[in-house]
């Protein structure tokens, strides 16, 4: 786990919403990757004064010919290359091409268990790698990460969990029962988990008092289950083959990045909805 610091938006338009893109379970190279979509999501990122995203991890599938999962059927056409020529720097590459435009508005990267898997296997820390190129930090595979407006001689402070997830949960409500728990053990503002490849949320409110204990006050914390841009079910044809997801009979999943949004003013959370 991180300790990761705090990530500063100086001069704030404190009643604008800001919108947190998390951005992860991409598995790029995997025939199933919606690279559109992901493209999409840069371009309202980079197009966007008060977008600001998190790496969820599992950017790639990392699987390569030195894998036994591997099948070449299910390999996006366009991976060939770096599966055969050295997958680690071309990923690397490829990753900073394409979220270089948008690395300034980064408030850094998490590990998945497809990177740890492949970073295990070749001793290399491909994510820290891809996070050094980027300038960006790196937040290993959980962190607490505080997002602090300033200005006008004031400050608030959200402070973010988030962690790549777990689990095997396939129900809506196991999910989300995972989510709570991320949301009763670590003490934040906004809690994120990926892994499970879904778009939900929830949130729940704290009831407490003041400081000297005479007046109520209340505490909205949020929680996010950050999406993928993987297909769980894609068209086959005579080349291809079924992706894990659809041997398993997963369910299939909602694409794309859930957002943030963030108000400064009155401290507002909430999640933008397609």
């Amino acid at each position: 786990m991180k300790s990761g610091g705090q990530y500063i938006i100086k001069s704030p338009a404190w009643t604008k919403t800001y919108r947190l893109y998390t951005v992860g379970d991409i598995h790029m190279h995997a025939r199933g990757c919606d690279m559109a979509l992901l493209r999409q999501t840069i371009k309202a990122i980079k197009e966007d004064p008060r977008a600001r995203w998190i790496g969820m991890g599992d950017y790639f599938e990392w699987i390569d010919i030195h894998d036994p999962r591997f099948n070449p059927r299910n390999v996006a056409r366009t991976a060939f290359k770096a599966i055969l020529l050295g997958m680690a720097d071309e990923c690397i590459d490829e990753f900073v091409e394409l979220f270089g435009p948008i690395r300034k508005k980064c408030i850094g990267l998490l590990q998945g268990n497809h990177d740890r898997k492949y970073s295990i296997n070749y001793s290399r820390r491909v994510i820290k790698e891809i996070a050094d190129e980027l300038k960006v930090p790196y937040l290993y595979y959980s962190c607490f990460r505080d997002i602090v407006f300033q200005g006008r001689g004031r400050s608030e402070k959200f402070r973010i969990y988030a962690h790549h997830g777990a689990g095997s949960a396939q129900t809506k409500g196991g999910k989300l029962n995972r989510l709570e728990r991320f949301m009763r053990w670590f003490d934040a503002d906004i809690h994120i988990i990926g892994h499970i490849h879904a778009k939900l949320d929830d949130d729940v409110i704290e009831l407490g008092a003041n400081e000297d204990c005479t007046k109520l006050v209340q505490r909205k914390r949020l929680g996010v289950v950050s999406g993928t841009y993987l297909r769980t079910y894609v068209e086959d044809d005579d080349e291809s083959d079924a992706g894990y997801g659809e041997v398993a009979a997963y369910e299939p999943a909602p694409l794309g990045s859930p957002v943030i949004t963030i108000v400064p003013e009155g401290r507002k959370l909430g999640v933008q909805k397609d």
